[in-house]
């Protein structure tokens, strides 16, 4: 059941249960129930039929839950100029024409196909997840990898046991993996073979750019860039500061395009309102800024439903938008370097918290001195 509290006249904290409306009529005449915001709620620390009924049910729906398919969308990126967008929406359009919907969707970022499942988060996240009867869906056999052989390992050693289902959409194949036939096997083998193929295409493709550039350099001294247009006097990766901040200017703009989206501005103005001005994000807030969304009809960016679940994860990957904050990522480069040092993950936390606290009173001076 959600909670909700309320301050007593003496000072002292009181926590209550909210009671569902078709369980209302049954705690009039109880007296441990009471009224608070025109929501009926009962003591905390108080155990009545009602509630114990209650707590059964929301057991058993949770169990019930627990016992559904899952739907699980997977997408991969190899660059962090690329974005997930087309990706996702194939996926999505496939779900809509099948009236299914994910529960979960994982994503790597700015990693290359040749890099083994088990060091992604296909293999760290999703694996670990799935279950006898789950859908595994994916919009093309390469988002899986670009190795014949690691997409092998994967349907054959991880799905397969499992007895998972994996759908790739482009392809139009759908793979029930505890029971894969020969057609099935030769379909995935063509397929995964076609992956591994334009990967070394483009490797190859990027070989003969590089010969080219090579020779241009020594036979003329500079050359041409096709993409910024700029005289290129000699090959290699930029200096370290130079990509630090094309890095820094790529995260800008993707956090200026996230800022500017309808969606994500409604639900930072619902969820500011819902929660006073983010001081209480209690389960019942974001469930009443939930309903007010949905209310208004707006939706996720990816086009789905906004849950209670969906509008907390939404309102905790926005703070890093509208508010001047650093979040911890283990996966960020950042993170590697202190683990290298030697710092824990405590000493690390407290860094990016101490880091945190130093931007608000920043800003704070910053509001002070404006107003003065």
């Amino acid at each position: 059941m959600e909670l909700t509290k309320r301050i007593t006249q003496d000072g002292r904290e009181e926590f209550y249960d909210i009671i569902p409306p078709d369980h209302k009529a049954y705690c009039k005449e109880c007296v441990c129930h009471n009224v608070i915001g025109g929501k009926v709620v009962c003591r905390r620390d108080k155990l009545c039929n009602v509630k114990h009924e209650i707590s059964i049910r929301e057991k058993k729906a949770k169990e019930e839950e627990e016992k559904k398919p899952k739907v699980i969308i997977y997408s991969r990126v190899s660059t962090e100029k690329q974005t997930l967008e087309q990706q996702e929406r194939t996926v999505n359009e496939w779900l809509k024409d099948h009236n299914m919907t994910a529960t979960q969707e994982v994503s790597d970022e700015g990693v290359s196909g040749g890099v083994t499942y088990k060091d992604r988060n296909l293999g760290k996240i999703v694996l670990p997840m799935l279950k006898k009867g789950d859908t595994l869906i994916v919009s093309e056999v390469s988002r899986i990898g670009r190795s014949m052989s690691d997409i092998n390992k994967f349907v054959n050693d991880e799905l397969k046991p499992r007895g998972v289902r994996l759908v790739i959409v482009q392809m139009g194949i759908d793979l029930d993996c505890a029971h894969l036939r020969a057609i099935d096997e030769m379909l995935l083998f063509a397929f995964s073979f076609s992956a591994q193929m334009e990967k070394e295409l483009i490797q190859e493709r990027t070989q003969s750019a590089l010969d080219v550039r090579k020779k241009k350099l020594e036979e003329d001294g500079q050359f041409i860039s096709s993409k910024s247009g700029k005289v290129v006097t000699k090959l290699g990766r930029p200096k370290k500061s130079d990509l630090s901040a094309a890095r820094t200017a790529a995260a800008e703009r993707r956090k200026k395009e996230a800022a500017e989206k309808p969606c994500n501005k409604a639900i930072w103005a619902i969820v500011r309102q819902c929660t006073n001005n983010f001081t209480e994000l209690t389960k019942s807030n974001f469930s009443q800024a939930s309903y007010t969304l949905q209310q208004m009809g707006i939706m996720s960016s990816t086009g789905k439903v906004l849950t209670l679940e969906r509008v907390r994860n939404a309102y905790y990957n926005l703070r890093t938008v509208y508010e001047d904050r650093v979040n911890l990522r283990r996966d960020s480069a950042d993170y590697r370097i202190m683990r290298e040092k030697g710092m824990s993950d405590s000493d690390i936390k407290q860094y990016y918290k101490n880091l945190n606290n130093n931007i608000n009173n920043n800003n704070q001076d910053i509001e002070r001195k404006e107003e003065e």
